[in-house]
């Protein structure tokens, strides 16, 4: 009788072990799953705000001491020239800079004007796109860039304070910090898939 009770005993404490086991393996490999999802979302979020700065850099190139940031207030709708949506139409003011009298200015939206004094009204096309007016912004900032040719135009909008002028820092920075970030997602990438091993090597 005391026989049978230590074989049952011993068989109730290898499974035991036995679920122990089970429950380690299942814990580690759970956190191998996790730790490469993890890895690959955010090397993916590193990746797509490293092209996005330097797709912004790649923009700015050639402007660099060569832009104006000027306030817009909404004043009507135009068809976009390039869907079939439409675009807002904005007024505002041009810089007090004396070295624009004289210069043309280009909208898109009439012919080419001659600017005659400082600080002149002008009006330009948004970048966003929508239907009806309640889409639009009642203000943007708009970004004035002086061309190759000498001509002035409006070549992107955004939400009122958002935009700034272009100079060299402002390009290097966009590429340096859009070189990081891709090198981060691959150092994240990387770092995902040794702790996916590590993880598997203590499940097994």
């Amino acid at each position: 009788m005391s026989q049978d009770y230590q074989e049952t005993d011993f068989f109730e404490f290898d499974d035991e072990d036995e679920q122990r086991s089970s429950r380690e393996n299942n814990k580690f490999r759970l956190a191998a799953i996790g730790t490469m999802l993890a890895a690959v979302i955010i090397a993916i979020l590193l990746s797509l705000f490293g092209v996005r700065s330097m797709n912004e850099a790649s923009a700015n190139e050639g402007y660099e001491g060569h832009t104006w940031v000027i306030s817009g207030d909404y004043v009507d709708l135009t068809p976009d020239l390039q869907t079939k949506s439409n675009v807002a139409i904005y007024q505002g003011a041009l810089p007090a800079d004396q070295r624009l009298v004289g210069a043309d200015y280009r909208s898109d939206l009439q012919d080419v004007q001659q600017v005659k004094s400082v600080g002149e009204t002008v009006k330009f096309r948004g970048s966003q796109t929508g239907d009806v007016r309640e889409d639009f912004p009642e203000k943007v900032d708009a970004l004035l860039v002086e061309k190759d040719n000498g001509e002035l135009q409006v070549v992107r909008t955004g939400e009122e304070g958002s935009l700034k002028e272009v100079t060299n820092s402002t390009v290097t920075m966009q590429r340096v910090t859009g070189w990081a970030m891709m090198v981060a997602s691959l150092l994240v990438l990387v770092g995902g898939v040794l702790g996916t091993i590590y993880f598997f090597r203590k499940e097994s």
